[in-house]
């Protein structure tokens, strides 16, 4: 199942009335909040079937439904529920009216225990949205503004709204969390099941985007992740949250090799994380000096090997070591960015070389414990040319992959250099933790085929920007740059992809002139970008449909000059 977003959010505004009213607070119970369970399992529950069962092979038969069956069942019966307890105006006396219509055989109590939870907590907590247009006049005036944790609250994680406070982050000392930890594991253990359902052994070298955002909302997912690969686990103070440093896990325990991991980290992730960059370095400095084979312990193998290639060049021993040991690079001190999104929009760029190339200029600075923001472009390339999987995780439903031009400039990025510097093209994973309980770990090209058919061309997704005029057109075109700018740097893009958005978007007469009528360039926007991706090889598209998308750019074109004259 995939969450597809309705409209876009009103600055200080509560959701209206009705569908999109109770949607959004379905939304918000969708997976577990602490001990309150979520709706939809709570409602498989009450249908007699076990929600882990169903949830983690949708495609297995319960008797004689498939788990997909049921799950649309569940979906439908949520949306039934939800409106009966609206047409009661949300009052928890109401919940059991609402349950009783839908005559369920099994236990019902973890269902109450949700409605109740939406009835006295949810909406209380939405229905002060507006709570952001007052504190913004309130801040603004130089009054106190109230603080709240940050995160998505579509995590489990309701109790940070109401929205439009003061959000705050996390104790950088307490990353990763034990939680987090324990994620980092799972999706550690799906990363590499998914590589060796395509290679034998283990992958020697991983890189790893690591954002500041997502170390918040998930206090360290990411980069727990990238340890338990390393083999190596965080060292708390006694029973507190406070993290003092790592240590190895014994190979006995491992049962596998330690992989070699390098990280791309954010601008804002060095800012606001030294301390993790420093972890960092212990990590593999404790690594590469463990007395263990090479064999299992790939960190130490590379170092070795990395030193040698520098002795061998001149360079003395001592410097050799300190050059071989870093494994985070970023951006210069100051900036932010990898530079490929400017890139791609300056049209300026033939291949995957070249965008490359722009991704080494950005990416090419080292920070560790000695050095920050020094840049050893040598180094980067080394390291990279041994990687064979790449890792970008999400954690939140109300944002994918297609939402922004920094998640290809980043991951993106990061695919079109690893395949420049190794020669071979990685296995680009995306770890997905907005469920908690349940993980998910996709290569990029299955997620992007998933958000294409989930959101891109969904009509439900297209009539929620319609309400937003200007905007929504806006948005479609810039789904399609970021669709673009994916297939760009990875080539995440099929043909049909690329045919069903020309389709959707400009063949249909009437979504076209719409899109014209409330922004014009968003029409010769998507028209040029569907011609480019023609004219650079990534789509064989018909001569028929090239001639209508040069006919739409030129009315297009010739509409704007129109206006401009």
């Amino acid at each position: 199942f995939s969450a597809v977003k309705d409209g876009l959010h009103i600055f200080g505004e509560v959701p209206p009335e009705g569908k999109l009213y109770n949607n959004m607070l379905r939304m918000l119970v969708r997976v577990r909040n602490g001990n309150v369970p979520s709706l939809s399992g709570a409602i498989l529950g009450a249908m007699g079937y076990d929600e882990d069962a169903v949830k983690k092979d949708p495609a297995a038969m319960f008797g004689a439904k498939s788990g997909m069956m049921l799950l649309d069942e569940a979906t439908d019966a949520s949306r039934r529920i939800m409106d009966r307890l609206a047409d009661a105006d949300f009052k928890e006396s109401a919940v059991d009216a609402a349950i009783e219509p839908e005559a369920f055989p099994g236990p019902k109590e973890d269902l109450r225990t949700v409605l109740r939870f939406v009835c006295t907590e949810v909406k209380r907590r939405l229905d002060r949205t507006t709570d952001e247009m007052d504190n913004l006049i309130e801040g603004l005036d130089g009054g106190f503004v109230p603080p709240s944790a940050g995160g998505n609250p579509t995590r489990g994680n309701v109790s940070i709204l109401p929205s439009g406070r003061n959000f705050y982050a996390v104790d950088p000392a307490q990353i990763p969390s034990r939680a987090a930890y324990a994620m980092g594991k799972v999706l550690a253990e799906q990363m590499i099941a998914r590589f060796r359902e395509d290679s034998e052994g283990f992958p020697e070298s991983v890189a790893m985007v690591v954002w500041a955002g997502n170390t918040v909302k998930t206090v360290g997912e990411d980069f727990a992740e990238c340890l338990y690969l390393m083999g190596m686990r965080p060292v708390y103070l006694g029973a507190s949250t406070t993290v003092l440093g790592v240590e190895p896990i014994p190979s006995e325990d491992l049962g596998r090799p330690r992989i070699d991991v390098s990280l791309r980290i954010s601008g804002l992730f060095r800012d606001m994380f030294p301390n993790l960059i420093r972890l960092m370095d212990e990590a593999v400095a404790k690594a590469a000096a463990l007395d263990e084979p090479e064999e299992i312990n790939y960190i130490k193998k590379h170092v070795r090997e990395d030193m040698e290639k520098l002795i061998s060049e001149g360079v003395p021993e001592e410097q050799a070591r300190d050059e071989s040991y870093p494994r985070v690079f970023g951006c210069a001190p100051g900036c932010y960015g990898t530079g490929v999104a400017k890139l791609i929009d300056s049209k300026q760029w033939n291949d995957f070389r070249d965008i490359a190339k722009v991704f080494e200029t950005w990416s090419s600075y080292v920070y560790s414990a000695k050095e920050h923001g020094v840049q050893h472009t040598e180094s980067l390339r080394q390291r990279m040319s041994k990687v064979s999987v790449t890792i970008k995780n999400e954690s939140q439903a109300e944002y994918d992959m297609l939402d922004s031009d920094d998640f290809y400039g980043y991951h993106g990025g990061l695919a079109a250099y690893v395949r420049d510097a190794s020669g071979n093209k990685p296995l680009s994973i995306t770890g997905h933790t907005d469920d908690p309980d349940r993980p998910v770990t996709r290569d990029i090209n299955r997620e992007t085929a998933r958000i294409v058919m989930s959101r891109l061309l969904n009509p439900k997704w297209i009539e929620g920007l319609q309400r937003h005029g200007f905007k929504g057109a806006q948005e479609i075109a810039l789904a399609v740059d970021h669709f673009f700018g994916w297939d760009a740097t990875a080539g995440t893009a099929k043909d049909w992809m690329y045919q069903a958005m020309a389709e959707r978007y400009l063949f249909d007469d009437k979504l076209r002139e719409w899109m014209q009528s409330v922004n014009r360039w968003s029409v010769l926007s998507v028209s040029e970008r569907l011609l480019e991706a023609s004219r650079r090889g990534m789509w064989n598209a018909d001569e028929e449909t090239l001639k209508k998308l040069e006919s739409i750019y030129m009315n297009a074109e010739g509409s704007i000059e129109e206006v401009l004259s």
